[in-house]
């Protein structure tokens, strides 16, 4: 049975009658949509069939689905308030051949003078539109893949029987585009030690992108003049997280712990400068010379195992591991990641890191090896993780 029964004594109705009221009783309540966000609208079946009759071409672009009638006029172009029915449009093949046009090159004609952030949307709406049998083939052979969101190609690469392959897909992914192999373990790919081991111990070498006329192949491990390979600095941060999820030191929180604190600094979404205060005094700990009264006890908004793991991880003079794992999981907004760049190192305590750089020693004249302040780790693991965030928001943060 579909409909609730009504409870004894219910007004307008007698104890043991079913309610078949076809809107569930929701008919005349307001909309439940955050203020100031928009509701999307989406046409019944037969409309949107409608409209596809009428067509004479469909094209996915930067903003979404358009579609010009005969005549080449336009006749729809979708928004984030106003869309077709999302099934209708999967057993089209108009759009279907639209999606395909869209996810096949992103250097032919149409694509040519678009700008990246308009590629990325295309390929967004073109996913989106996509039949679910097709979306593996975009996932593993479309050029355009690493505009997709990584969540999507996580839970794809994640529920496949054949892991190694799903594996090789993320190493070959992160050829074409480290920030997108990134955004794809951030999202839970890989979700064990063999995988996560297989991506570190592939990418932490430099290899070629593409075959060259040299002879080098794709893939192939690049060597300097005396054969050695040449490591590879681009994505130290997903190798970073990787190794502290998998390979844990002491202080390192596991994964169901980092989820908690993050569930707690979530509740401080709507204040930036609150939250990017606490997430100082995670790295910093409390009492620090920039705030020496603490933030995080009198900003709790409530109890749990969360708030807890963070009193803990701030106490004393913090837990740069749990400020490392936080920041790599996107735990702060956009906004307050912004307000955290802005404040200036609480001392000169160095990260946990093998990573070190190459700088010439102003009094001896010599090159030396520098390992990065703990604030200066910090903003590394920010830059890499809110990067497209920023650029989106239009947020300036420099270097």
């Amino acid at each position: 049975m579909d409909q609730p029964r009504k409870p004894a004594g219910s007004p307008g109705g007698t104890g043991g009658q079913f309610d078949h009221d076809p809107t569930g009783g929701a008919a005349g309540l307001p909309s439940f949509a955050p203020a100031g966000q928009a509701v999307t609208r989406y046409e019944d079946a037969e409309e949107t069939r409608r409209i596809l009759d009428q067509a004479g071409s469909v094209y996915v672009t930067g903003d979404g689905l358009r579609i010009d009638d005969k005549d080449g006029h336009l006749l729809f172009q979708e928004s984030d308030e106003h869309r077709l029915d999302q099934a209708t449009l999967v057993h089209d093949p108009k759009t279907q051949r639209a999606v395909r046009q869209a996810l096949a090159d992103p250097m032919d004609t149409g694509d040519a003078a678009m700008t990246p952030s308009a590629r990325r949307a295309r390929a967004k709406a073109a996913f989106r539109l996509a039949s679910p049998y097709s979306r593996r083939g975009i996932i593993d052979h479309s050029p355009n893949a690493r505009y997709l969101p990584g969540s999507y190609i996580a839970h794809s690469l994640a529920h496949r029987r054949d892991q190694e392959a799903a594996l090789d897909r993320l190493n070959s992914l992160y050829l074409e585009d480290a920030a997108a192999a990134s955004n794809v373990i951030r999202a839970g790919f890989p979700n064990d030690k063999h995988g996560a081991f297989r991506f570190i111990n592939y990418t932490k070498v430099k290899r070629y992108a593409a075959d060259d006329k040299n002879g080098h192949k794709r893939g192939e491990i690049m060597r300097d003049g005396n054969g050695q390979s040449i490591a590879e600095p681009k994505g130290k941060n997903a190798r970073s997280y990787l190794r502290m999820l998998w390979q844990p030191t002491n202080g390192v929180p596991d994964k169901a712990q980092v989820d908690d604190m993050c569930r707690a600094l979530s509740q401080m979404d709507g204040d930036p400068n609150v939250q990017a205060e606490v997430f100082y005094e995670v790295c910093y700990g409390n009492g620090t010379p920039r705030n020496m009264s603490g933030m995080l006890g009198s900003n709790r908004s409530s109890e749990g195992r969360g708030w807890n793991r963070l009193d803990r991880a701030s106490a004393e003079r913090g837990n740069g591991n749990v400020a490392r794992m936080l920041a790599y999981r996107k735990a702060l907004t956009p906004q307050a990641a912004a307000e955290f760049l802005k404040m200036g190192p609480g001392d000169k305590r160095l990260a946990n890191t093998r990573w070190t750089t190459r700088k010439r020693d102003k009094a001896t004249g010599k090159m030396r090896d520098v390992t990065p302040a703990r604030l200066t780790e910090m903003r590394s693991f920010i830059h890499a993780a809110y990067a497209d965030d920023f650029k989106r928001l239009g947020i300036d943060v420099g270097r």
